[in-house]
């Protein structure tokens, strides 16, 4: 009977401040309750859940968005950059992508096929570069090796060359950046060369499993086995598992929602149903570990909201937030323990911009998920489908049994006043809360974005962050308020919540 009170009183209460909002600002409202499943988690995910890329494109006039952007020419020994680069640790770096089957490894006293500097030789020097970059950061990376290498009949793989690298990466004390080695990229696709069967880069992994277990026999220090980086396209992918699930450390696909060239992208990003697609094509996946490998992590190991580049002036404004903001939370819940962002730096999609390593908006973004966001995702029951919502436990207070969530609103015009229901019975409180309201008064195309609609996040004189400070808000009766086009954030410290209590 009181509890049955208690909802009435607060759906009261909601409804007056809602009514008093719309007579005040003329703006639509919808009233949210979210409750929280506590029966089981939606998931695990690593502390390195939100991670990011380097990518090989060379200099190229006719994609400026590249220039000293890809792994050749990016000034690795920037302070701005290795700065912001930390800033999102724990985090893993994915050195891979299209060309990444074009790259010839130059160690000292060893043959290998002719490699032009710059563009498709990596030298000793450079590679040195890479490491020493890996180091200052504090991340390891996911090198992916050329599995178009070949002295012969094309498509077959002459593992000589990475034999060579691996060794030198061993021998000269380098392998504690090295989290692990994929082989080939997209080979499912005719970008490079011509398509590998899966059943054949199956095969391609038994050699390079032998050549881990090798030259690190100890299985505690060993780098992982990581692929096969594919795009979801069958039979490439139960063939490649039938064949080789059983000795990946790591399962890992791309997945790109749309295309750079698309005229309606910037539409598309903000329509739920377009967003849904994420949730397609990744859910397929934990059936696929589960079935072939089920000793493997699952990651989405590249991902950005349009390949090719991206587009200018969409992906890498403050629109592309939502589509961010959601797939993170799709790969939270459907077994995915890592998220590798296309990428840190380059094209159209990254999350700094080129040369300048001025922060995009989806740097602010990503800097708030990994703040805020803890390593359990929590199942959410309630909602619009033009209100993005997921449920974390909160990185920052697992002692108290913290939530986090994180919300984007893709109604132009609606507010969404959002009350959370800890599960019956909790001794939990939703207050006090601190909250997190990223916007662009700009509009959607902005590359300014806004805390709490008083401070422009920039970087400071020195190239230092802004103090990211949140609402307090201890007024139980005061809503979560979720306004048109912003991205949300807010921490409930003293939820008590079960399911994320623990004093690691």
């Amino acid at each position: 009977m009181q509890e049955a009170r208690r909802k009435k009183s607060l759906r009261s209460a909601l409804a007056s401040f809602a009514i008093v909002l719309f007579l005040a600002l003329g703006t639509a409202h919808a009233l949210v309750e979210l409750y929280i499943d506590d029966s089981r988690l939606g998931g695990e995910i690593a502390p390195e859940y939100g991670s990011f890329n380097f990518d090989w494109w060379p200099n190229n006039a006719s994609n400026p968005s590249w220039i000293n952007a890809g792994l050749f020419n990016i000034d690795l020994s920037s302070p701005r950059l290795r700065y912001l680069a930390r800033q999102l640790t724990p985090a893993h770096l994915r050195i891979g992508g299209t060309l990444g089957d074009t790259i010839v490894y130059k160690i000292p006293n060893k043959t290998h096929v002719p490699c032009v500097e710059g563009r498709t030789c990596l030298n000793m020097t450079r590679w040195g570069e890479i490491v020493d970059f890996a180091r200052a950061v504090g991340v390891r990376v996911a090198f992916g090796l050329n599995e178009r290498y070949s002295k012969g009949l094309p498509g077959t793989w002459d593992p000589s060359n990475a034999r060579d690298f691996l060794t030198y990466i061993r021998d000269n004390k380098q392998d504690d950046i090295i989290f692990g080695f994929e082989l080939g990229n997209e080979l499912d696709l005719q970008i490079t060369g011509p398509v590998f069967p899966g059943g054949v880069c199956a095969r391609d992994f038994h050699t390079l499993r032998g050549i881990l277990n090798d030259l690190w026999p100890n299985a505690d220090t060993r780098p992982k086995l990581i692929g096969p980086d594919c795009v979801p396209k069958e039979p490439f992918v139960t063939d490649f598992l039938v064949g080789a699930g059983s000795i990946i450390d790591v399962l890992t696909w791309h997945l790109y929602i749309s295309a750079g060239a698309d005229p309606e992208l910037p539409a598309k990003l903000m329509e739920p149903k377009w967003l849904d697609r994420s949730r397609t094509e990744i859910a397929p996946w934990h059936g696929y570990r589960n079935k072939y490998a089920p000793q493997a992590q699952l990651w989405l190991g590249e991902t950005g909201p349009a390949y090719n580049s991206g587009q200018n002036l969409t992906t890498n404004r403050f629109e592309d937030g939502f589509w961010f903001i959601n797939q993170l939370g799709v790969g939270s819940v459907l077994e995915h323990f890592v998220q590798c962002r296309q990428v840190l730096v380059g094209g159209n999609y990254a999350l700094l911009g080129s040369n300048t390593f001025v922060p995009n908006p989806d740097y602010w973004t990503y800097l708030m998920f990994k703040r805020v966001v803890g390593t359990r995702a929590l199942l959410l029951k309630g909602g619009f489908p033009d209100l993005i919502s997921y449920g974390y436990c909160a990185r920052r207070y697992p002692a108290t049994g913290g939530v986090a969530l994180t919300f984007g609103n893709l109604n132009a015009t609606k507010n969404y006043t959002v009350a959370l229901k800890l599960p019956e019975g909790s001794k939990g409180s939703v207050v006090p809360r601190v909250e997190y309201h990223l916007s662009a008064p700009g509009g959607l195309h902005s590359s300014l974005v806004y805390l709490n609609a008083k401070r422009p996040l920039v970087l400071d004189s020195n190239g230092l962050l802004p103090e990211l400070t949140g609402q307090s808000v201890t007024d139980p009766k005061q809503p979560i308020v979720v306004e048109p086009h912003t991205l949300v954030f807010v921490e409930f410290p003293n939820a008590q919540l079960h399911l994320c209590q623990t004093t690691k």
